[in-house]
């Protein structure tokens, strides 16, 4: 060995057995968000039409109240 080059680059190796993921299990997760996005849709969906019919109906009172003054 006549000439010995050192550049001092690092290199962070990211390999523990935390960082990959089976592709099975991504599809199962992803179906079990898929259902808990669905649900909370749903609730929403229906808070949102409570709302809309308890509008309706104050509505509807005022203006009869509006009329039979």
């Amino acid at each position: 060995m006549e000439n010995y080059f050192l550049d001092g680059t690092k290199i962070e190796a990211n390999a523990n057995k935390y960082t990959f993921v089976w592709k099975k299990a991504t599809t199962k997760f992803e179906a079990t968000l898929q259902k808990k996005i669905d649900e909370v849709y749903q609730e929403i969906q229906s808070i949102t039409d409570n709302e809309e019919q308890e509008l309706h109906v104050q509505d509807e009172m005022s203006e009869l109240t509006a009329e039979q003054n």
